[in-house]
């Protein structure tokens, strides 16, 4: 039986939280005992309850000196930070729900530059916008920048532990696996590609002459779904087969039989569990909590 996400993240961060509070009690009581030093019993809850946030506090500035020495010792220049934890994450998590991917990124980069720090409430991320910078982490210096036990957690649910969701050894593992549909012998093969794009421009071009638009992110997405499915797997799930939706002012309607299709109950499927988990990427470490009784992912 699985826990629910949130009783495993407090069971988890349970000990992290206890410890210092109960370390700070058992030391005053040890003095209070042996040394007869008696502690007003305001100073002794005061003591216990800012005892993880000071340590949290000192922590964190330690940390921050250490990057900072290691910046000096390496020549290099630390990115500014974005403070306002809670302010960066329902920001970000209204740009996912509501905007447009990165728009919320372009914002703060005016203000901070093209590479810079924000704060989450137990982790720190990175933001660039530098072309450099981006090109060291995918291609000069790759193996220097995995995912991070944040993004794997997040990602678990939606990604397992396949190569979008792996690193080290891992990582190494399933990228040797896929390396041989990737050869320059398959890639050469066309005809799965040609035939989706004949059937793509057939559905096209008589949604056309029926005076409706069409909706071209979703019309490629399901060429490329199909294409992908047979290359990699030997069967397409048929996603050009259900049809092409009509837009919401139309007049006509899609048949009962297109929300029923196989193929649009995985995708939806997979654009939810999709959402869902990039929703988790702007609550770091704390995302159970939103979804404390069920993995909304899975669902």
């Amino acid at each position: 039986m699985n826990l629910p996400p949130g009783v495993v993240y407090l069971t988890g961060v349970l000990p992290y939280l206890l410890w210092p509070p109960l370390a700070t009690y058992a030391v005053l009581r040890a003095a209070h005992q042996a040394l007869d030093i008696s502690t007003p019993t305001w100073l002794l809850v005061a003591s216990v309850l800012l005892a993880r946030p000071t340590l949290s506090m000192i922590q964190s500035r330690y940390k921050d000196y250490q990057d900072r020495i290691a910046a000096e010792r390496l020549g290099a220049v630390l990115p500014p930070l974005r403070g306002k934890a809670l302010s960066s994450m329902k920001d970000m998590l209204d740009m996912i729900m509501n905007g447009f991917p990165g728009d919320i990124f372009d914002l703060w980069a005016r203000e901070h530059g093209n590479t810079f720090f924000f704060d989450k409430l137990t982790s720190r991320g990175i933001i660039t916008l530098d072309p450099d910078v981006v090109k060291a982490l995918l291609a000069t210096q790759f193996d220097s920048f995995g995912k991070g036990e944040e993004f794997i957690g997040q990602m678990d649910s939606l990604l397992g532990s396949g190569i979008f969701n792996a690193d080290g050894e891992m990582w190494k593992f399933h990228r040797a696996m896929t390396r041989p549909f990737f050869t320059k012998e398959r890639i050469s093969d066309f005809e799965i590609y040609g035939r989706n794009s004949d059937i793509s421009l057939a559905l096209a071009k008589e949604r056309l002459k029926q005076g409706e638009p069409i909706e071209f992110q979703d019309l490629v997405g399901r060429f490329t779904l199909d294409s992908a499915t047979e290359f990699l797997f030997g069967q397409s799930v048929q996603s050009l087969a259900a049809g092409i939706p009509y837009p919401p002012t139309s007049s006509r309607k899609m048949p009962s039989s297109f929300a029923s299709h196989p193929s649009n109950i995985f995708v939806d499927a997979f654009v939810g569990g999709q959402r869902v988990a990039v929703e988790r990427t702007a609550l770091g470490f704390e995302w159970p909590l939103r979804e404390f009784w069920r993995d909304t992912v899975k669902r």
